[in-house]
């Protein structure tokens, strides 16, 4: 009986003694814990819009190759060897297609005044809305004819500019082209973006 009663109070203590180890967390552990998840989540979303950011940059500078080859190929195929020009003129107009029918703010033009006839059959013109992600209202490419070689009648285009901005602030965010820092035809700075952490860039493509 003795013995029976020592087991019990035995089992009863180490029971007790259990029960007092098991405590729940304390509040500076939880708001450790939370710290911690809130770290990891922020951390977690700028990687993910980073990533957004580099995969809409790539692809905008790949769009430009490809306007780059169909220009050129345009340029081939024609029959005064001269780039595809608007309204014979040296000002900026849209190089793609958009929804709204326009690309850039302050230098915009409808769409239906590029050359679309001539680039057609080398390539399709993509939708380019919003693919930069930029904070503005610059969400493709315009291009330009610098220079005619039968002026003043302005028919042969012989030397075109595009021109993009992509939200990349590295030492070489424009992939095919070039920072855009003076204007080729006025010698004028250009520094001012549409974004804070945007880059302007450009490609000049000069015919044979």
């Amino acid at each position: 009986m003795v013995l029976c009663y020592n087991k019990f109070s035995y089992f009863y203590k180490n029971l007790n003694s259990m029960n007092k180890t098991k405590r729940g967390f304390t509040l500076i552990e939880l708001l450790v814990v939370i710290a911690i998840i809130g770290l990891v989540s922020t951390i977690a979303v700028v990687a993910l819009n980073s990533a957004r950011t580099k995969a809409a940059n790539s692809k905008k500078n790949a769009t430009v190759v490809q306007y780059a080859k169909a220009l050129e190929m345009a340029y081939d195929a024609s029959t005064n060897k001269g780039y595809a020009a608007v309204d014979n003129s040296t000002a900026f107009r849209c190089l793609g297609i958009y929804n709204d029918g326009f690309c850039w703010a302050g230098a915009t033009t409808p769409h239906a005044t590029i050359p679309r006839v001539a680039l057609t059959p080398f390539m399709a013109l993509p939708e380019q809305d919003g693919e930069n992600l930029m904070a503005c209202n610059r969400e493709g490419y315009i291009y330009r004819c610098l220079q005619f070689a039968d002026a003043p009648a302005n028919t042969r285009c012989v030397r075109l500019e595009i021109v993009w901005e992509v939200r990349d602030r590295s030492a070489k965010p424009c992939g095919p082209g070039k920072l855009r820092t003076i204007d080729p035809l006025t010698g004028a700075a250009q520094t001012t973006t549409c974004s804070p952490d945007g880059s302007r860039c450009h490609l000049i493509l000069e015919g044979k």
